[in-house]
C-alpha cells in the first residue's frame, strides 16, 4: 500500500482510533501480508533488490518456520521493519554517507586514492569501496561500490557462529569475532571479505542474481557477471558446492576464505598487464605462496590483509616505505601496492631486506616460483603508483625497505613508464625517417 492510498489508509485508521473502532483493525494488520511502504520513511531502501532478497531471506531462514508461509511472511515484514528502525537511529552524518557511497567512490577515482575508511552504525556499514549490513553473524547485501553498485552476496554466514565481541572499525577494516571464526571486511580496491576459522566450520555465500560462480581449481572459485572476482581458500578446506546461486565451503581450524573483486585501475596500481598480474597473484594466494597484501595510499592511509599467521606494521614517509614483518615457516611473498603520493613511479626504486640489497627479477612467474635460499623482488611501475612483490626465503622477523633513489627508474618491469619510453623511441625513429 504505497503513495497516496497508503497515506489515506493511515488517516482513516487514525480517525477510527478516536472512536475505538480502529484498534481491532490496527492489531489485525500485523498478521496480514502488506507491501513494504517507503513513501513516508526517512531512509533509503538498504537492499539493492528487495524482491530478490526476500526470496533469499526465505531460503536462509526457512528452517525456523517449518515452511509456514503465513508466519514467514509476518516475520519477513518484521525483519524489514527492524532495519528501518535501525537506520532511523543512525546519525545524520551516517545516513548521508550511506546514501552517497557512489559519490565517494567517484571522488576516490578522481584523486587516485587506494584506501578507504569504513563507518559502522547499528548494523549498517559503508565505505568508499563496499557497503553491507550485519545481523548477528550474517553479512547481508554485500555490495561493491562503483559508479553502478553491484551486490555480490545476498547473505554470507558461518554455521553456528555466536558473536563473542561486538563489531568494531579501525580505519579501512571492519571486524567481528565469534566463537568459531573471525570476519573482516576491508575498504580497499578489492572490497575484500575475509573469514578465518578458529574451529572447523562451514561458510555459506548466497550469490545475488548479478553474479555467478564456477570452480577454477581445488581452492579457487571465479565470480563473474556484474563484477569479476575470486573466492579463495587459504589453508585446509574444501568447496562443498559451487553454483546454482551459492558457494558452500568447509574450513578446517586456522584456514581462511577470502572474496576479492578485481579492482578498477584508477583506484589501484594501473599498468598495462594489471589484470594478468592480478590473476597470477590470486592463484598464488590460493597456493599458499603469498602471506600478505599491503595497500598504501598515503602516510596515514594503509591497509594490510594477511593470509597466514604473520604480523606486520608499516612506517611510511615520502619516498620510503618500511615494513616490519614477523612469521614462521618457509618462503613467502609479500605484495605491496604504493600510491604515487608516496612513491614516484618514474624514480629509480630499490628494495632491501634486513638492510641488505637483494636481486631484482623482472619475470613474475619466476618470482612466484622461486626456490633456494635467495631473496628477490619485482617492481611494476604504473601510472599512479608501484606494485612490489618481495620473496623471502624463510620466515622469522624481517625488515622490508622500499626506497626512492636518484635518477629515472631503469629496473621496473613493463609498466606505464616502460611503455612510455618505448613509445618515445618509436616516435623518434619515425620522425627521423620522415625527414631523411
Amino acid at each position: 500500500m504505497t503513495g497516496r492510498w497508503g497515506g489515506i489508509f493511515g488517516v482513516v485508521i487514525a480517525m477510527l482510533m478516536l472512536t475505538g473502532i480502529g484498534t481491532e483493525i490496527a492489531e489485525s494488520i500485523d498478521t496480514v501480508s502488506m507491501p513494504w511502504d517507503h513513501s513516508s520513511m526517512n531512509w533509503p531502501n538498504p537492499f539493492e533488490n528487495l524482491t530478490e532478497l526476500k526470496d533469499k531471506w526465505q531460503e536462509r531462514f526457512a528452517h525456523m518456520f517449518n515452511f509456514n508461509e503465513t508466519q514467514m511472511e509476518k516475520e519477513w515484514n518484521k525483519w524489514q521493519q527492524k532495519w528501518q528502525e535501525k537506520f532511523n537511529e543512525t546519525s545524520e552524518k551516517f545516513k548521508e554517507m550511506w546514501k552517497n557511497v557512489t559519490k565517494k567512490f567517484q571522488e576516490m577515482k578522481e584523486d587516485h586514492r587506494f584506501v578507504g575508511r569504513l563507518s559502522y552504525e547499528n548494523g549498517y556499514c559503508a565505505g568508499s569501496f563496499v557497503r553491507f549490513l550485519y545481523d548477528e553473524g550474517d553479512i547481508i547485501d554485500y555490495t561493491i561500490v562503483r559508479e553502478v553498485n553491484i551486490t555480490v552476496f545476498n547473505f554470507v554466514y558461518v554455521s553456528n557462529f555466536t558473536e563473542k565481541t561486538p563489531p568494531s572499525v579501525h580505519g579501512a577494516v571492519w571486524r567481528v569475532k565469534g566463537n568459531n571464526a573471525m570476519i573482516e571486511v576491508h575498504d580497499n580496491p578489492a572490497s575484500l571479505l575475509k573469514i578465518k576459522a578458529t574451529a572447523d566450520t562451514v561458510v555459506t555465500m548466497v550469490l545475488s542474481s548479478n553474479v555467478s560462480a564456477s570452480l577454477l581449481g581445488e581452492n579457487i572459485t571465479e565470480i563473474s557477471g556484474g563484477i569479476e572476482g575470486k573466492v579463495i581458500i587459504c589453508g585446509e578446506g574444501d568447496f562443498l558446492h559451487v553454483g546454482n546461486g551459492y558457494v558452500n565451503v568447509s574450513l578446517n581450524k586456522n584456514a581462511t576464505i577470502i572474496f576479492l573483486a578485481h579492482p578498477e585501475p584508477e583506484v589501484s596500481v594501473k599498468f598495462t598487464f594489471q589484470k594478468t598480474y592480478e590473476e597470477k597473484i590470486h592463484r598464488a594466494i590460493g597456493e599458499g605462496k603469498i602471506c600478505s597484501v599491503v595497500t598504501i595510499g598515503d602516510e596515514n592511509e594503509t591497509d594490510d590483509v594477511t593470509f597466514e599467521d604473520v604480523n606486520l606494521s608499516t612506517n611510511i614517509s615520502k619516498g620510503k616505505v618500511r615494513i616490519l614483518i614477523k612469521g614462521k615457516g618457509e618462503r613467502k611473498i609479500i605484495v605491496i601496492d604504493v600510491s604515487d603520493k608516496i612513491m614516484d613511479p618514474s624514480k629509480n626504486i630499490t628494495v632491501k631486506l634486513d638492510n641488505e640489497s637483494i636481486s631484482m627479477i623482472e619475470d613474475i612467474d619466476k618470482l612466484l616460483n622461486m626456490t633456494g635460499d635467495s631473496a628477490a623482488y619485482l617492481i611494476v611501475a604504473g601510472e599512479n603508483g608501484i606494485k612490489v612483490l618481495v620473496s623471502i626465503p624463510s620466515f622469522s622477523a624481517h625488515i622490508v625497505d622500499i626506497m626512492e633513489m636518484e635518477g629515472v627508474s631503469e629496473g621496473a618491469t613493463p609498466g606505464f613508464g616502460f611503455l612510455i619510453a618505448i613509445a618515445a623511441v618509436v616516435l623518434y625513429a619515425a620522425f627521423i625517417r620522415k625527414f631523411q
